[in-house]
């Protein structure tokens, strides 16, 4: 396939780089945020938290929405994809987070 993007020489689903610039960007930009908030206020910290996870899982869902809806033939390997690029991501930003906050 022309254009299709290869690991291993195993192919990539086709939304794989845009799933991973948002997943990298939104982690890294959140952890970040974070990471800043419990410095300055930190007793809103936990409620920040989890706020930044159910604006993350709408804007996601939206994303795979709009992914689904433009590849319905391509739809189930970019969604395993992202999940799993997701859980992956997510547990490294809880681990650093919580490096950062028991120091």
């Amino acid at each position: 396939m022309a254009g299709a993007l290869y690991v291993v020489g195993i192919p990539l689903p086709s939304y794989a780089l845009q799933s991973l610039i948002l997943l990298f960007l939104a982690t890294s930009g959140l952890y970040y945020f974070l990471k800043k908030t419990k410095q300055q206020q930190p007793d809103i910290f936990p409620q920040l938290y989890l706020l930044t996870i159910a604006v993350k899982l709408l804007a996601y869902g939206a994303y795979l929405g709009l992914v689904i809806w433009d590849d319905r033939s391509g739809a189930f390997a970019n969604v395993v994809f992202f999940l799993v690029v997701y859980v992956i991501f997510t547990v490294f930003e809880i681990a650093f987070l919580w490096r950062q906050l028991n120091r």
